[in-house]
Formats: structure tokens, sequence, C-alpha cells
């Protein structure tokens, strides 16, 4: 059998004393890295694909040298003669802040080459900061996710001089916004992007608003958003009905839980929460925070992600009150042989879970409940 196409993650990072042996037969190969230096593992990977059409690639690594045209084009020319399509993503760290350097990276993709032969154009965003990651992507890009690493996208650099990509950025459904960008560009604005990931925000970033057709949304745990930046984000986000966001981001934009318009958004919107957590102690919901998020979210919420302190709060709350939930995933700060949530604990606290449509998976001191049909 002839092995086409490949579609590769490198999740790990990658012994680069190992060599990547890709069938002749390739005709699309889309790789993801995500570790310094196995992007250029891949590179080297590329001897003899006479019949590869299309290359993928995506590298969200920073900590990688500035991409090279001239090489790529030397690759391209010696081991695809055939390569039509030419997408990629390339993030890299910039230590320099004039403009110069970011050009003369782009120049090694404006050769006769890339511009008149293939018709293959880029763009580089960068931050005005000398020490920041700074982002090469072909046009179109691609890919769902974008990420916004500029202060402002007049600064960006492209090589289609001319707008020939009318919309370059018709495939992004995701964006991840990591700094204070005052100025967006309208064509990624214009589009219906479905998820947001805020990790910063400042003013003015007015254009957030403009993102009316969001479902989810996800809020960093050093994000600097006001309540009342909330409230017009959620008056602008009918379709809202995912949020990701930390216990004490939640707790501050909602004035802690008294802003009566805030909650009753929340409880009419959002279907599907998340409060992460990791190993600390401040992530674990206490009983008095546990009461807020019931009151505010029971009404509709079906997917509820959280960490608590013990197993007497799943079983006397969260279970006894959330009666929409069709999964729940929990973590618990308590655990031992003796603190496990089983079926048995669970009917042994209250006939009601004898009744009680659900399936439970136990890892370690991760809980997963999954229900059927509840009244």
């Amino acid at each position: 059998m002839q092995v086409e196409y490949v579609h590769c993650t490198i999740e790990h990072h990658c012994k680069h004393d190992c060599n990547l042996n890709w069938p002749k037969t390739l005709k699309q190969l889309t790789v993801f890295v995500s570790h310094s230096g196995d992007i250029e593992l891949v590179r080297n990977s590329f001897h003899n694909q006479p019949d590869l059409t299309s290359l993928t690639l995506y590298d969200s690594s920073w900590e990688n040298p500035p991409p090279d045209g001239q090489i790529w084009q030397q690759i391209i020319t010696k081991s695809m003669p055939n390569l039509q399509k030419f997408d990629f993503c390339f993030k890299f760290w910039k230590d320099f802040n004039i403009s110069s350097d970011i050009s003369l990276v782009v120049s090694t993709f404006s050769s006769e080459f890339y511009l008149k032969e293939k018709s293959w154009f880029v763009q580089c965003d960068s931050h005005y900061q000398q020490l920041s990651v700074a982002m090469l992507y072909s046009l179109p890009f691609v890919f769902e996710r974008f990420d916004i690493i500029t202060h402002s996208f007049n600064e960006s650099l492209s090589t289609d001089k001319q707008s020939q990509i009318q919309r370059p950025y018709d495939k992004v459904t995701t964006i991840s916004i990591d700094v204070n960008c005052k100025q967006i560009t309208d064509k990624l604005s214009s589009i219906n992007i479905t998820n947001l990931s805020l990790k910063l925000i400042g003013n003015p970033m007015d254009w957030i608003y403009s993102l009316t057709h969001l479902r989810q949304l996800s809020l960093g745990n050093h994000l600097n958003m006001s309540p009342q930046q909330f409230l017009c984000l959620l008056q602008n986000t009918r379709y809202l009905n995912q949020l990701n966001i930390s216990y004490s981001i939640l707790q501050r934009i909602t004035y802690n839980w008294r802003s009566k318009i805030i909650c009753n958004l929340l409880t009419q919107r959002i279907h599907s929460l998340t409060i992460p957590s990791d190993s600390s102690n401040e992530d674990y919901i206490k009983v008095d925070e546990l009461v807020h998020i019931v009151r505010v979210f029971y009404e509709r919420c079906r997917y509820l992600n959280l960490a608590v302190r013990s197993r007497n709060l799943v079983a006397g709350f969260i279970l006894r009150k959330m009666n929409q939930l069709r999964s729940l995933t929990v973590r618990l700060k308590e655990h031992g042989p003796n603190l496990m949530i089983t079926r048995q604990w669970l009917n042994q606290q209250n006939k009601f879970y004898e009744k009680l449509n659900y399936s439970l998976l136990a890892d370690e001191n991760l809980y997963s409940f999954w229900f059927g049909c509840r009244r």
C-alpha cells in the first residue's frame, strides 16, 4: 500500500540524533511541532519527495532563530519539485528592536521563486519590545488558531504588497491574545471568531467587542479586566455559552458576586464552565466559594469542570443542586483509599444516588461523571 497522506504531531521533545523518514509516495504532509529544534529536524528530513504537492508546517516553539526562506527554497527546489502549496506558521525569538531585522527575515521569502513562480506570500507580526516573540506565516493563514503577538497590525510586514490575498484569515475560528493589541487588522476582526483566549487586556482594546459570534471564552489568570469591560463583552456576545476562568478572576469581574446584571447574564448564557486547577492549594474551591458558583450556574450549566476540597462537596452539594449537568469533572484535594468517590459510597450518602443514571470514571484524584436523563 502506498502512503499518500500523513498528519504528524510531535508532542514531546524529539531526540535530534534520530532521523525522520517520509514515504516517497507522499502527496500531502502536515507536521505540528512544539519544541525548540524540532522544526530543524523536520527540515533536514526532506531528501526526496518527488510526489509531494502540499506541505503544511506549524511550529509553536518560540525558542527558535528566525526562519530562512532561502534555505526552504533550496529544499523545495531540490527535494520537492512538484510542490504546489507551502503553508506554514513559524514562531521565533526576536532580540532586536529595529524593523530592518524583521525586514531581513521577510526578504528571504521575497525572491522571484516565492512571489512570481509560486505566488506564495508571507506576513510577519512582531512586538515593539526588543525581547519578544515574532511570528512568520504564509498567506492565506490555513490554521484554525491564530495567536495575536503584536501590539499593532499596522507594524506587520507582508510580501503581499498588492493585497492579492483578499480573505487571508477565513479559516481562523480561535484567536489567542497574549499582548495588549491596540490595532487589529480588519481582515481578521470581520470574520466570525467563535473562540477567544484572552490573557491580557488594556486600554484601548475595544475591538474585542466586535467579536459578536463568540461561543467560547477563556480568561487568563493574570487578566486585568474590569467588571465593566466584562459586562460589555457579555452584552455583545449573545451566543457565548462556554467559559474557562479562574475563581479569583470570576469573583473580581462579578464585583465579588454582587453584580446582578453580570450574574444574571452568566446564568442565562453559560452551559459549560471550567475553573482550571493544578496542584496548588489555592485552586481548590472552598465551601463558601462553591455556594456562589452553584447559585449562579445551577439553572443551565450542563458541563462543569473544577476542583474542590473533599468528596462531601460533590455528593452533598454539586450533584444534588445542579440537576442540569450532563457531565462533571472534579479533582479532589482530600484523596486516599478511604476518601474515594465510588458508587457504593454515594449510595450510602443518600438513596437519591441509587436512582441516578450515571457513569463514573476515576483516575487517582480526578473523577469524571456522565449523566443520563435527569428529572
